[in-house]
This record gives C-alpha cells, structure tokens and sequence, in this order.
C-alpha cells in the first residue's frame, strides 16, 4: 500500500479522519521511523555491500552513508584475486593490542585488522598501495524515505499491516493511552517474531545492490 493509503487507515483506526491530532507531517514521520525500526529488527531486509578504494599511509574511511547496520568487511591486497575477511576490534581492544595505532608511528603494509568509531573505518595497518576497490563492505542499509502520498514504502508489503500498527501505537503515545500503547506493542512484536528471518520478501523483486564509493574512482 502506498503512503496515502497508510494514512487514511491510522485516521481511521485512531479516529481521527479529519487529521485534527495527527496531521500529514506526523504521519510521513511515523511511517519513516517504522520502516527504520522494522529495518533494524530484521537484518534480512536491506543487505548491500560497497566497494572503497585504499589510499597510501591512510588508516582512516567513511562508512557508506546509506549504513543501518555494519556487518563485515574484507581487504583485497595488490596482486590477490580475492578478498580476505579482516577481524574487526572494539575501540578498546585497539588501545590495548595495538598501541600506537594513533599516533603516526606504525609502519604501513597489508592491513590485518579494523575498527568502527564514529562511523569510521579504521585500517591496522594503513595501507602501503593505492588500489581501487580493495574494500568489499558488507552492511544493511537504510530504508528509502517516504516523503509523499504516492510514494511506497520500501519494506516488503506483508510488513505494510505493521507499519499501520506502528504509525497508531506512534499516535496512541502522543495522545497517552498508554493502555492503547501496550496493545500494538504487542501485535508488532507478534509481527516481527513471525515475519524475521522469512525469505518472501525477495520475491518482491528487491536485492542487495553493490555501491561504488567516491574513493574508488581516481
């Protein structure tokens, strides 16, 4: 179902068809902030993957800006035909085994291992090459935003019935009937629990797309 239809059944359901309580704006929000919640419940949905180029003696790279979820990432070195999954630390285990890693004292080489700050990639070691596309980054991404009546979400459409569950528990909090509230937040937890990990939702003709980021282009 489209975006206006989405509408008209949460005015409905909430009782509120003339849009006094909520009006378009807080609808087009609700619908978004479902799409990325739902997103963030099952990582089936919204799998993609990046290539990034290596600069010489640079440590530090920008996640895709579309990331929900960081998933993995691999390194392709000059000369190898394939790419090689690195083990990623957290911050503090980069401070604890790799000491120097911020200081501008390490060598460069093939890098062994990463770490994810602020949306940042970090390298150990720095590359020693530039290469285009010796990162494959794999990631769930986030939904495309809706912005108008005609638009649809972009979820799978057995997840469009949850997005009007949302949309009302979202109306029922503002309007606090904390009793109306607990209702949905126990269909949508239903929902989710049988929908995650079902596969249907790639007969929708939607798949993981490959991003070439502005790095690799020299």
């Amino acid at each position: 179902m489209n975006v206006g239809e989405i509408k008209t059944r949460v005015k409905r359901a909430f009782g509120d068809e003339s849009g006094v309580q909520i009006d378009d704006t807080d609808l087009i929000r609700y619908i978004n902030d479902a799409q990325m919640e739902i997103a963030k419940e099952n990582e089936g949905l919204f799998e993609a993957s990046a290539v990034s180029a290596s600069v010489a003696g640079q440590a530090e790279y920008s996640l895709p800006v579309d990331t929900l979820i960081f998933r993995s990432l691999s390194y392709k070195a000059p000369g190898e035909v394939a790419y090689t999954q690195l083990k990623g630390y957290s911050i503090n285990e980069f401070n604890e085994y790799i000491g120097s890693w911020d200081g501008n004292t390490s060598r460069n080489g093939t890098p062994i291992c990463y770490m994810i700050f602020a949306n940042k990639i970090t390298l150990f070691f720095p590359p020693d090459h530039n290469l285009a596309a010796a990162m494959k980054i794999y990631y769930n991404r986030k939904p495309i935003l809706v912005a108008s009546d005609v638009d649809i979400p972009e979820l799978p459409e057995v997840y469009h019935p949850t997005i009007v569950r949302m949309c009302l528990a979202y109306a029922y909090e503002m309007d606090e009937d904390w009793d109306a509230v607990g209702a949905k937040g126990q269909q949508i937890a239903g929902d989710l629990r049988v929908l995650r990990g079902r596969d249907d939702w790639k007969e929708e003709a939607t798949y993981p797309t490959i991003t070439v980021l502005a790095e690799d282009q020299w």
